[in-house]
């Protein structure tokens, strides 16, 4: 298969998506945007990791950590 220069660039998701591709690779296409759809980090959990350390901390003596669970 050759894909012209113009259709690569540096964000994958532009070139999955183009329609082009899409008919020509339509598994493989639907496959690869749902692969970079996935965000690269994991701030997400981390905040909430941060949060529930803000819950259960020494100043809340009434709040059990099996409550919290």
């Amino acid at each position: 298969m050759k894909i012209p220069c113009s259709l690569i660039g540096k964000d994958p998701m532009l070139f999955w998506s183009q329609k082009s591709v899409q008919e020509f690779l339509p598994l493989l296409s639907r496959f690869a945007r749902t692969i970079h759809a996935i965000p690269p980090t994991s701030a997400s959990t981390e905040r909430m990791f941060s949060i529930s350390g803000w819950t259960l901390n020494n100043r809340r003596t009434n709040l059990l950590p099996s409550h919290l669970d």
